[in-house]
């Protein structure tokens, strides 16, 4: 899941997700114990900086391993609710430990004990016989195992636990996982919508997002709620933010007093969670793509009609072979970035528009997610008469760049596969950058994809490189600077040295961005991970009790 987090200082995009449990994959298959009294959990998050790789193409994880290591890390690390749920049900408190993690060797197991109040209590044996008849499962009534201290977590699917508290609300097609106050909680938005709001156009609500849980029409929709699970305990808080202006949440407060939490109450940590729901963006795009004209006969002549353009890696990432090749809308993308005109970066979500039945764009919308600005939405419009190229145009260009060409046919004669990530369109200053990852995967079971090209165009330029710098670099013709001189010293004086160093160029990569000035960005981005790369190979080379090696500038 994208979201941002602060980073040594600054704000960064990161994907997050958190590691569950998987009980349907204990080798061996596991016996009825192991897989309801034993792998009870999930634990930890991982998470990577998205514009980030090794240079085999594997992730760089801000947060990683078993006990997690890194930022964000949450001081309760244990998943009970998530968006996996393998088993009906799983028992805590019982006569038996619950396994955190294996370490080292199978025998090296890192055992739990659920201190939270999550769950039911399983009671005497008149109440573990209802479970049993409920779940058909008699070994809740025979076990020796479970006992009055007890508790039967149930519905830990967070869209199961969501659907039977709040089914008159809809939801948007994806929960996200954050790190919050020290904990781990899903974050999903919820929808209120009816198709009887007067003089207003229905809109197929699933059409418009590819969301089938969306499902019929309506043509007033709003986020009223932002519904939050605590992945340890289960509880739900379900937040208004609507501001108690919402009709349709007012009367469903009435119905059940006490269950909707106001939004002032989530406070500052998790609100700055909260992320323009991407669902409600594609229905307002599909909309405003009709009713940004102002005119009436154009309006109704339908002569400035837009749409969303279609996302060109989908038939891309097809066979060949096939004729009927799918298609769909491109997807909005979250992007830490500064509005034009602006002096600061804010966490947006955009969509670009083309005009209908064309594949230039023409104009470009984005959502703020940052709590003081929460929700608004801005539009940018291209002059009349000038040419600006589409996701569509450039993708075509950025496949028939001889370099890239020649290696994507190399790379499909070795057992291996091509496969396009998301198109993304970015503006930058007054100008935009297309950025298109392409993986590689083995055709093996089971194979990992790696990043193996990052694809950069600007204007008619197209970058390829195996990073997003050096791609970059290439599109824009921007060359990197040398170094200053080596610092001296212990290898911890280096290491913090070849650290300051980095800091200041990263800061001076920001200032570019925010300027506009891509070349100058590059060089300084570029320049800083040289200095990163630096300080960690002189950490992995020391050697206790020899002379600190001098790094290269």
């Amino acid at each position: 899941d994208v979201d941002r987090y602060a980073v040594n200082g600054q704000s960064r995009v990161l994907m997050v997700a958190a590691r569950e449990v998987s009980q349907s994959g204990i080798p061996g298959g596991g016996n009825w114990q192991t897989k309801h009294l034993v792998y009870t959990h999930g634990f930890g998050p991982v998470a990577v900086q998205v514009n980030t790789a090794t240079a085999e193409g594997a992730p760089i994880f801000t947060v990683s391993d078993i006990p997690p290591v890194g930022s964000p890390n949450p001081a309760e690390p244990r998943v009970y609710y998530g968006e996996v749920s393998d088993v009906p049900y799983v028992i805590v408190g019982t006569g038996t430990d619950e396994i955190d993690y294996e370490g080292a060797s199978s025998s090296d197991q890192q055992k739990y004990r659920y201190e939270g109040e999550g769950g039911i209590p399983m009671g005497g044996i008149l109440q573990r016989a209802m479970f049993a008849w409920k779940y058909k499962d008699v070994n809740l009534v025979i076990s020796g195992l479970i006992d009055s201290n007890s508790r039967i977590m149930i519905y830990r699917g967070i869209e199961d636990r969501l659907r039977k508290a709040a089914p008159f609300l809809d939801l948007d097609g994806d929960p996200y996982m954050a790190v919050v106050d020290g904990r781990m909680v899903w974050i999903w938005d919820a929808f209120t919508t009816t198709d009887q709001y007067p003089y207003s156009q229905r809109v197929d609500l699933s059409d418009a997002t590819g969301n089938s849980a969306l499902p019929g029409e309506a043509n007033y929709i709003r986020n009223s709620v932002k519904v939050v699970t605590d992945a340890y305990s289960g509880q739900m808080t379900f937040y208004d933010v609507s501001g108690g202006t919402d009709p349709i949440i007012q009367a469903w407060g009435k119905i059940y007093p006490g269950m909707f939490t106001p939004g002032s109450e989530a406070g500052t940590d998790l609100s700055s969670h909260f992320r323009y729901p991407e669902n409600l963006f594609q229905i307002q795009a599909t909309q405003f793509a009709k009713y940004h004209v102002t005119d009436p006969q154009v309006f109704f002549a339908n002569q400035d009609a837009w749409q969303v353009p279609d996302d060109p890696t989908i038939p891309a990432n097809v066979d060949q072979a096939v004729e009927d090749k799918p298609s769909g809308a491109l997807r909005p993308n979250y992007l830490l970035m500064r509005l034009p005109g602006s002096s600061t970066e804010q966490f947006q979500l955009i969509m670009p528009f083309v005009p209908d039945g064309r594949q230039n764009m023409v104009a470009w919308m984005a959502a703020n997610s940052d709590p003081e600005s929460y929700g608004e939405l801005v539009a940018y419009e291209f002059p009349k008469g000038e040419n600006i190229d589409g996701p569509s145009q450039v993708f075509g260009r950025m496949n028939q760049n001889q370099q890239f060409s020649s290696e994507r046919t190399l790379l499909g004669q070795v057992g291996s596969t091509v496969v396009f990530g998301d198109f993304q369109t970015i503006p930058v200053g007054e100008s935009f950058l297309y950025v298109q990852p392409v993986f590689v995967r083995s055709s093996q079971e089971n194979a990992i994809p790696e990043l193996k090209f990052v694809l950069v165009a600007n204007g008619d330029t197209v970058g390829v490189a195996g990073n997003l710098a050096d791609a970059i670099a290439a599109a824009t013709g921007a060359e990197t600077t040398g170094g200053g001189e080596p610092p001296t010293g212990t290898i911890d004086e280096q290491i913090a040295e070849l650290l300051t160093q980095a800091v200041s160029h990263f800061e001076a990569a920001d200032a570019a961005l925010k300027d506009g000035n891509l070349a100058l960005y590059q060089s300084e981005l570029q320049q800083a991970q040289d200095l990163v790369q630096q300080a960690n190979d002189l950490a992995s080379s020391a050697v206790p009790g020899e002379p600190a090696p001098s790094p290269s500038p």
